[in-house]
């Protein structure tokens, strides 16, 4: 009874024990940050850079997780996919919030209500509106980013003489949205400014346009994500192209594509944005809608020197990026000449010094020559050895297979392989960890090498799959060979595993076949043997 008392104890103390370390804390907050778009394009990594220096600065414990789901790959995975993914990935996270980014990953959420059921959801919606506002909860929050446009083109015509802007863009769903936008705001400067429209174009056409425009034109940038003959891009890469090739200064609204070659202006930063979802998320607010302002005025100072735009224009709250120090551009002259002296200098210096050591050195350049022969015949032995079984590698296997193979054709002598599969051996992983598994292939290594012939070669062929080429060794000797095997493992007593079986494929060599082929033989008898209930030999 004592004894029972004892294992109760045991059972509750292990309990408590877990449910401490699974559980999340009081004061954490956990957020899940869906994007309908790439991890790669500079709109994710400046709102993603945003989010993180906000939850960076706040006191409470946090933990937030990303995930991209690329809408231009929705073809080929569906919501499902995406919903089945979550809920399996996430199945033991609680999360506080659920921020969504894009049409899509709003979409997700507010279609399958069940991946989340517990979070706070908060979508954070562009320019333009989610078409099914009935999906959306009462305790969802909207989190709308209300860009001023007017604001960019006002700052634009105000730093460039203009006479005609050429908006370069698209007409899918979210290209016409930002068409739109922009033909509201210039309508009204029709009567002074011509506008030109270069829509759903590739990007050959689009060079050849801005390189026969005057000096009074610019070009306006609504991003594109391909190159128009079916390649994908990222807007960023699409404007580098558009901006090397333009003879026009080129604008846009999007900060993520400032270092493109665009001139700048009144942008949209998605730092901006990340941040104050950031602060948000902390700061304890529960409104059903809130509208945020994305915009700072930024600038490329190459991009402003290259199309002559006064500097002085600039507001004094502008960020100007790639400005070189005044101290360089005022003594570059000077600076110039005193690299090249010191260069020169030191060029000499180096050659005095480096023959000094030559001669120096010479004496010792045997006895170094010898110690570098040595080091490189260990490294080659250690590049053929797996680090983990001590066996041959892959590599070192391939070598001894042409050997044989080669040796078996000429003098007509049976060769045989064996390709064994430890049995569950994921199973081993996911009960005992890792390190009892790689403990297990350090063992059954030991035994396969105790259990083979002087003449016979062994790899670790991949994972927890051997491989053994037997010479002179037909199928009927290879089959007894492979059951001695099997056996000595089904015996043997594994540290932590305890017993363990192997299945095992055999295969003979046949005259003129490759070994692509033999080892396709051979791992079709090892799946067979699999198949049939593992813990045997199929040939």
């Amino acid at each position: 009874m004592r004894y029972l008392y004892k294992k109760i104890s045991l059972i509750v103390v292990l309990l408590f024990f877990l449910t401490c370390i699974t559980s999340k804390g009081e004061d954490e907050i956990n957020v899940l940050f869906i994007s309908s778009f790439e991890k790669s394009i500079p709109a994710s990594v400046s709102l993603e850079r945003g989010l993180s220096k906000a939850f960076e600065k706040t006191s409470q414990r946090n933990n937030i997780f990303y995930e991209y789901m690329d809408f231009q790959e929705l073809e080929l995975k569906s919501y499902y996919f995406y919903r089945d993914y979550l809920k399996e990935k996430y199945s033991n996270v609680e999360f506080d919030y659920i921020v969504c980014w894009g049409f899509n990953s709003i979409e997700l959420l507010a279609l399958y209500r069940d991946i989340f059921p517990d979070s706070k959801r908060i979508f954070l919606e562009g320019s333009k509106e989610m078409d099914r506002k009935e999906l959306y909860l009462k305790s969802d929050t909207i989190i709308k980013t209300v860009p001023e446009y007017s604001a960019t083109i006002e700052e634009i015509l105000r730093i460039k003489k203009t006479e005609k802007i050429i908006v370069i863009g698209t007409t899918d769903r979210l290209g016409q949205n930002r068409v739109d936008i922009l033909e509201k705001i210039i309508s009204g400067l029709k009567e002074r400014v011509e506008i030109e429209y270069l829509l759903d174009k590739n990007i050959d056409e689009i060079s050849s346009k801005l390189g026969r425009y005057s000096s009074n034109t610019i070009a306006f940038y609504l991003l594109m994500f391909s190159d128009g003959f079916g390649k994908k891009m990222t807007p960023y890469e699409i404007s580098q192209i558009i901006c090397r090739d333009s003879k026009v200064p080129v604008f846009s609204f999007w900060n993520a594509l400032l270092g493109s070659g665009i001139a700048g202006g009144n942008l949209i930063s998605f730092e901006v944005i990340g941040g104050k979802v950031g602060n948000f998320i902390f700061s304890g607010e529960d409104e059903r809608c809130k509208k945020i302002s994305p915009m700072g005025v930024a600038y490329d100072y190459r991009a402003l020197k290259k199309w002559d735009i006064n500097e002085r224009k600039l507001l004094p709250t502008a960020r100007v990026i790639n400005k070189p120090p005044n101290f360089l551009i005022r003594y570059k002259m000077e600076i110039f000449i005193l690299t090249a002296i010191l260069t020169f200098v030191m060029t000499i210096t180096f050659l005095i010094y480096r023959q000094f050591l030559m001669k120096k050195t010479n004496k010792k350049f045997l006895v170094l020559y010898e110690e570098i022969k040595k080091k490189n015949q260990q490294l080659n032995i250690i590049s053929e050895l797996d680090s983990l079984t001590g066996l041959k590698n892959r590599r070192a296997m391939d070598k001894t297979i042409i050997e044989e193979l080669e040796r078996s054709s000429r003098y007509g002598e049976p060769l045989s392989t064996l390709l064994i599969d430890v049995d569950y051996f994921k199973k081993i992983n996911d009960t005992y960890g890792h390190s009892t598994g790689d403990m297990v292939l350090r063992e059954i290594s030991l035994l396969l090498k105790q259990n083979i012939r002087s003449v016979d070669s062994i790899a670790r062929w991949g994972g927890e799959e051997f491989l053994i080429l037997a010479p002179n060794t037909d199928l009927k000797e290879s089959r007894k060979f492979g059951e001695k095997i099997r056996a000595r493992v089904e015996e043997f007593e594994f540290t932590k595993a305890g017993r363990l079986t192997v299945s095992i494929g055999i295969s003979q060599h046949r005259e003129g076949e490759t070994f692509n082929r033999l080892y396709e033989r051979v791992d079709e008898a090892l799946y067979s043997a699999k198949a049939k209930g593992r813990n045997r030999i199929e040939y």
